[in-house]
């Protein structure tokens, strides 16, 4: 496939980037996402009563795009063909952005060669404006994004070094320019602990609304226990821990991780009892974006 860019958009595999088809700007691809919870107004005071962790709502991706009647790099062949090449493309850019067996997977290759994918679905009506002299089309094509962020391809994993002391803060240089919040953590906890908790950080101190997530059992030094912040489950190298030994506050999930101050690191809080000097801890999970 002939591409015209660099930074190729793909939906489900399929190159948007071509020379028959193309994006023509960047409008709509750097809209953030709006907040879902609003302030409240109080009568008889000035202003509003600020509301603390606002939430984001869905995220609208929007693409403004052409397409005409050629092939994929470009050439054309006659009117005739022309016109029928042009009908084509528009079935199937159409047939790529109307599916409606799942959520659309939309990738796109950035300036430095890493690739930012979300999962969305078109809800807006798409009406191509065309003459008909000319098989030239041109239209916008809007994903909802229920998901809201943007994310890698694959999960980054921080690790400690062994012996990690009763309290230290850490700083998860693998997360580095996330821009969004980051809620699929799994946490996972190696070598003796009679307890572990772990509190969300920024530029060194504690979230506006306190966020940590605690372990209140041992761990032995030959064993390893796994939170998963993404489905609120908990496993572990041996024995069967319970979920009810993890307590948490400030999110809905066991832990959301902020991504770090003015792009730098994200930061968290360790504090444990009686470790060891195999005591480790590790933090995997996908960077957000709130754009690409």
């Amino acid at each position: 496939m002939s591409v015209s860019t660099a930074e190729t958009v793909t939906v489900d595999g399929f190159v948007l980037n071509t020379y028959a088809f193309n994006i023509s700007t960047l409008s709509g691809r750097l809209t953030t996402p709006d907040l879902r919870t609003k302030n409240v107004e109080v009568p008889g005071r000035h202003g509003t009563l600020r509301v603390r962790n606002k939430k984001f709502q869905e995220n609208i991706y929007t693409l403004t795009m052409w397409v005409k009647g050629s092939l994929p790099d470009g050439s054309v062949p006659t009117q005739k063909i022309a016109r029928r090449l042009f009908y084509e493309n528009v079935d199937n850019l159409m047939q790529i952005f109307t599916r409606r067996t799942g959520l659309l997977n939309i990738q796109q290759v950035m300036p430095d060669g890493s690739v930012r994918q979300c999962f969305g679905e078109v809800l807006a009506t798409i009406t191509p404006e065309s003459s008909s002299s000319n098989p030239l089309g041109k239209f916008n094509v809007a994903f909802t994004l229920p998901g809201v962020f943007w994310q890698d391809l694959e999960p980054v994993t921080y690790t400690s070094p062994a012996g990690l002391p009763v309290s230290e803060i850490l700083t998860l240089d693998p997360f580095i320019g996330a821009t969004a919040p980051m809620e699929d953590l799994q946490i996972t906890v190696t070598g003796r602990v009679s307890q572990f908790k772990i509190q969300a950080l920024e530029n060194g101190s504690p979230l506006e609304i306190d966020t940590w997530v605690q372990y209140n059992a041992p761990v032995s030094s030959t064993q390893s226990v796994t939170l998963d912040s993404s489905d609120w489950s908990i496993s572990a190298s041996s024995g069967t821990p319970s979920i009810v030994n993890v307590v948490h506050s400030g999110s809905n999930f066991w832990l959301s991780l902020p991504p770090g101050w003015q792009n730098s690191a994200p930061q968290i809080a360790w504090t444990c009892t009686n470790p060891d000097s195999q005591t480790k801890l590790s933090i995997t999970g996908t960077r957000k974006y709130v754009v690409v």
